[in-house]
């Protein structure tokens, strides 16, 4: 380990204590500093991969929210510990409480984020959907670029089985996924920013759609002198909001855009694009993952790529072999000849009804099931008519409970109210333990597993029970 080039968080202790460490962005940054020579420890409620990889790097880890259990670097007596939360721990929890009674100060992820960004360039990426896959493709791109990328991504990428590109010394770029809940991007210091939607979500937070827009707003104005904005066209992105020397472009699919795509085709299962730029025009690109939603987000991230140096040689290819993030159209075949099941971590309508009408696209004819386990009580409540709309674009629909995350339930907010908006011929409520029994009644080509709560721990055992009865 090489010691620390950085600022510390608190130059009279290079310990850190992550509150939450199993979180994609938690752990994200726990490798960063443990890369970077720091004393690393923290505290998730159950045991996930990423921790176990942290652990195998030299994190100190605990499961059990008990402040006696903490090992002496992390105990508060120590001068200058840095401790380190995500907002989906409670503050009621057991290490928060210890370390607030005990006068030692704590910081968000998102802060301690920020003093990453103002190290480098920093390329972040926003939105009320599609940032994961965006900034991935993003830090792809220029992994395989000459100019070399850091990167810290909200998903685990395929193409590297890791939510973060670190250790490259030499780029001056990192890119970054800047998430909105509870204002988090506002602690960035973005060079330039991508916005691939700002579609009303978070309204727990906002309040109204108007305040979560205005927050984007704020967010854009945080540029950099010289910096930039690649905005959806759709985006309520203004250039009044934009910083003095700073410049605002569009892409999508309109040929008003200054980035825009069309001419998308299959051949096979195989998806080729053209894109237009203000300097040409790069025609059939092939995208590693074959789905038309993510025709729009390469068409944001080659848009990045391209206005910070990197050339047509070294996108092509590596567009080419993208494989995507985890839980993102993430497909395995059962047999030779057996149904798709397609692991699907959308969970705003918008993304819901876009993915949905992809997959009808790649898939034309084919019967598909979907399974969906709604996200958050606030957010089926502030959504509920949309998620209907959405959720019937197929005629055959599973709704698991709703994942509650850090929320308490609402009265009359349920997954019997939202399958009473669905207009689909074949519906039910189903308890995810008792899913690989209810699917032996459908009879479908394509299952979409679809959610962002804990559905994803159910699909290893759907896949096995499926494989099984094809035997």
């Amino acid at each position: 380990m090489r010691s620390s080039a950085m600022p510390d968080p608190n130059p009279s202790s290079r310990a850190i204590f992550f509150i939450g460490i199993g979180g994609i962005g938690m752990s994200a940054l726990a490798e960063y500093f443990l890369y970077y020579g720091y004393t690393v420890g923290g505290y998730d409620h159950v045991r996930k991969p990423v921790s176990d990889r942290l652990e195998a790097l030299g994190a100190e880890i605990l499961y059990d929210d008990d402040p006696t259990l903490l090992p002496e670097p992390f105990r508060a007596d120590q001068p200058g510990l840095t401790v380190v939360y995500t907002p989906a721990i409670h503050e009621d929890n057991g290490l928060r409480t210890y370390y607030r009674e005990h006068g030692v100060p704590q910081i968000k992820r998102a802060e301690l984020l920020g003093q990453v960004t103002r190290r480098h360039k920093a390329l972040c990426v926003a939105g009320s959907h599609g940032k994961t896959t965006t900034s991935s493709l993003l830090a792809h791109l220029m992994r395989r670029s000459h100019l070399g990328v850091n990167a810290f991504i909200g998903g685990l990428m395929l193409n590297y089985d890791s939510n973060n590109l670190l250790l490259d010394e030499e780029s001056d770029y990192v890119v970054v996924e800047a998430d909105e809940f509870d204002r988090s991007f506002h602690r960035l210091t973005p060079y330039a920013v991508i916005v691939t939607a700002t579609e009303a979500d978070h309204l727990d937070i906002y309040g109204t759609a108007a305040e979560y827009v205005a927050a984007f707003g704020t967010f854009v104005g945080l540029l950099r002198p010289g910096g930039f904005v690649i905005a959806e066209e759709e985006a309520e992105i203004h250039p009044e909001s934009l910083p003095e020397g700073t410049r605002l472009y569009r892409y999508g699919a309109s040929e008003q855009c200054d980035y825009y795509y069309d001419r998308v085709s299959y051949e096979g299962e195989h998806l080729f694009f053209d894109l237009h730029t203000p300097d040409g025009v790069l025609r059939h690109l092939e995208l590693g993952t074959p789905i038309r939603i993510n025709v729009l987000n390469a068409t944001a991230a080659i848009a990045m790529a391209l206005r910070v140096g990197l050339t047509e040689e070294e996108i092509r290819p590596a567009l080419a072999d993208y494989r995507g993030i985890h839980r993102r159209f993430e497909r395995t075949r059962i047999g030779t000849d057996g149904p798709v099941v397609i692991d699907e971590y959308a969970h705003h309508p918008g993304e819901v009804r876009r993915s949905l009408l992809s997959i009808r696209e790649l898939y034309p004819g084919k019967r598909i099931t979907l399974v969906f386990q709604p996200h958050l009580y606030s957010r089926t409540k502030d959504f509920m008519e949309d998620f209907g709309k959405a959720l019937s674009t197929v005629d055959d629909v599973i709704l698991a409970p709703i994942y509650p995350a850090r929320e308490e339930p609402i009265p009359g907010v349920t997954s019997e109210a939202l399958l009473d908006r669905i207009t689909s011929p074949h519906k039910r409520v189903v308890p995810l333990e008792a899913l690989p029994e209810e699917l032996e009644h459908h009879s479908f080509d394509v299952l979409v597993m679809m959610g962002a709560g804990d559905i994803e721990f159910e699909i290893p055992k759907v896949i096995d029970h499926l494989r099984r009865s094809e035997q």
